[in-house]
């Protein structure tokens, strides 16, 4: 299961984002909500990424880190997350 994402460059709004504070990790049912151009689209096709295992042809120099709660991290290069099913809506 996702726990959290580290960083994101060059994908949509987020131009360098790095986590930092005290932000909650995911959980098995989470919401994501907040003003438009706020980057729910971006976080859902860095979710999709995985999905689709294949990079969003208008984001080809993004980059940006997930990690399970197992640790392991996962990237644009590395694009299995476990042996789980993501969909994204």
């Amino acid at each position: 299961m996702i726990k959290k994402i580290n960083h994101i460059k060059n994908f949509g709004v987020f131009q360098n984002y790095k986590r930092t504070g005290d932000i909650q990790d995911f959980t098995n049912l989470n919401i994501i909500y907040g003003w438009n151009y706020s980057g729910k689209t971006t976080i859902s096709r860095i979710f999709q990424h995985f999905e689709r295992t294949e990079k969003n042809p208008d984001y080809s120099s993004a980059e940006f880190e997930i990690e399970n709660h197992n640790g392991d991290k996962f990237n644009e290069q590395k694009q299995c997350i476990d042996d789980r099913i993501i969909r994204t809506f």
